[in-house]
């Protein structure tokens, strides 16, 4: 079984309305809700940049995590939003990240992982799904990660 606190620390990692996963890869400075391949909007996504699904972020989270207090400040208006509420917001206020604050959200969101993956028990830090989490997250895959963190918290709410 997977630890909970895991899937959430993992969550807390983790003019475009919205977007496939492979979309997503195309631009990764751009917000976007996900879509599933007809175009409808998931209703359980949030705006995700980069590492982040921000319906699922806490702001004291982000600064717990060392992030500039600019960029939190920056995402307040997408935090705790999803499905076609995030792609309304979205089509109004668009979300964009300069190459410089996409790569310091990635840094920290990669560093913050690293120091709790190697808190949890062995056991379950061997689990295959959450080794491949930190794979992506070393990889900076992040609209994959997302998914594979969404599909992980489905399985554990199941």
């Amino acid at each position: 079984m997977i630890s909970k606190s895991f899937i959430l620390l993992a969550i807390a990692i983790c003019a475009v309305t919205s977007l496939t996963v492979e979309q997503a890869k195309q631009n990764p400075l751009q917000a976007y809700v996900l879509t599933d391949p007809n175009g409808q909007v998931d209703p359980k996504s949030g705006v995700r940049i980069g590492p982040l699904d921000l319906k699922y972020v806490r702001p004291a989270a982000l600064q717990r995590m060392g992030l500039q207090s600019e960029l939190i400040q920056k995402f307040q208006p997408y935090f705790n939003v999803s499905g076609q509420q995030a792609q309304q917001l979205l089509q109004q206020k668009p979300l964009q990240l300069t190459q410089q604050e996409y790569d310091n959200l990635s840094n920290q969101v990669v560093a913050f992982m690293e120091k709790n993956y190697n808190k949890v028990p062995p056991p379950l830090r061997n689990n295959a799904r959450i080794v491949q989490l930190k794979q992506l997250a070393e990889k900076r895959d992040w609209p994959v990660f997302l998914q594979q963190v969404q599909s992980l918290l489905q399985d554990f709410q199941s």
